[in-house]
């Protein structure tokens, strides 16, 4: 049966038969058999630093660092990137491993053409035979292309020509890790308007942080109640240790959504806005003159 394998490592990855190079037989030979094999290098990113930021603990730098041995090239190469996606050490180890390996995916590759019709993405095979010694080891095939012809098929075109069959492939060392580069993330085009939520019967719903739970008025799923979100922090005028400004929407407040970085993963209220229900304290533009502070207790 088809399938589609997915994995984070390719420890478990099938082996096939070795495979000899013979470079003087071209695509006519029955032999099972790599008759061209070309290796290249390439000067990539020899480490990788990966930073990022979370407010409960705000002093501490998420800061992880990879470095790839085995370089045949300068060592201070770095590749740099803020923000690093992950807000703990036990997912920025091997998010920067994991970063470091999709930069160097090519660092060293193989290309080739063979006739050997179980060669399949994703499996192993030893190489052997090639007048470079240091190329008869074990590869990891990334890529095939398979081709095949039958000119008895075609009844219009038939003739004498045999059936033929090659195939070209993408390799690396079998010891060196493939990841794919990881394609940036979808970014918010903007801020968004939401309303905040929360249980039946509560005016006020928030956490030790004062982060508050909202309602998008694109979501079809959700109700109007304290499952509609995780939790959003909130902006205030003032903030400081034990001081500063502190006024939490309540539950029907209109708010303004922004996004760190665009990431879809990390809103923060940043406005609040009046609609027609939840009108300004004072008729407007009668009184547009009053620059007012009306609470309301709860």
């Amino acid at each position: 049966q088809p399938g589609l394998i997915i994995a984070d490592h390719h420890g478990d990855a099938p082996r096939l038969d070795s495979v000899a190079y013979n470079a003087k037989a071209g695509g006519s030979t029955k032999q099972p058999c790599v008759f061209r094999f070309s290796y290249q290098e390439r000067v990539k990113a020899a480490s990788v630093a990966m930073k990022d930021y979370t407010f409960k603990n705000p002093a501490y730098a998420l800061m992880h660092e990879q470095a790839s041995g085995n370089l045949n090239q300068r060592d201070d190469y770095q590749h740099y990137d803020y923000p690093g996606r992950f807000k703990a050490d036990a997912s920025g180890q091997p998010f920067t491993q994991a970063k470091l390996d999709a930069l160097r995916n090519n660092a060293s590759t193989a290309n080739g053409e063979s006739n050997r019709p179980d060669f399949t993405a994703g499996a192993k095979v030893a190489l052997t035979d090639h007048d470079t010694e240091t190329l008869n080891r074990e590869w990891l095939l990334t890529a095939i292309t398979h081709t095949g012809k039958q000119p008895q098929a075609l009844e219009e075109e038939g003739g004498s020509e045999p059936t033929t069959y090659h195939n070209e492939f993408s390799a690396i060392p079998a010891n060196k890790t493939w990841r794919p580069i990881c394609e940036h993330r979808p970014l918010m085009d903007g801020p968004q308007m939401a309303i905040v939520t929360g249980p039946d019967g509560e005016e006020i719903h928030c956490d030790q942080y004062g982060r508050v739970k909202v309602r998008f008025p694109w979501d079809r799923y959700s109700r109007n109640d304290e499952h509609s979100s995780a939790w959003l922090r909130v902006s205030q005028g003032w903030a400081g240790g034990q001081y500063g400004f502190m006024a939490l929407p309540r539950i029907g407040h209109e708010v303004i959504v922004s996004f760190l970085d665009g990431d879809p993963d990390q809103p923060i209220i940043t406005g609040r806005t009046y609609h027609a229900t939840n009108t300004p304290p004072y008729a407007l533009p009668e009184h547009k003159t009053r620059t007012t502070l009306k609470t309301q207790t709860h």
